[in-house]
């Protein structure tokens, strides 16, 4: 049960969050609910998912030539110092 208070505080200030967002009529591309975030999420889900596919292959290759690129940079240094 050790999981409850964080689990009941996520769940509170998600209700704040909209609660507030509606209340003072804040704009949506301002502040949007969690409501609509869902929403969207689930109406544009393929092409979220598209589009993080592709971010995720941009990042794993940038990782794989830094982590190729950064070693090969230090021993050129190690070798002309």
């Amino acid at each position: 049960m050790d999981w409850l208070p964080p689990v009941a505080i996520f769940i509170g200030a998600l209700l704040l969050w909209e609660i507030s967002v509606r209340t003072l009529e804040v704009p949506h591309y301002v502040l949007p609910a969690p409501l609509l975030i869902a929403e969207t999420f689930w109406k544009d889900a393929p092409l979220l998912l598209g589009s993080l596919l592709v971010t995720l292959r941009i990042t794993l290759i940038a990782l794989v030539l830094a982590a190729i690129g950064v070693p090969a940079a230090a021993l050129l240094f190690l070798c002309v110092l």
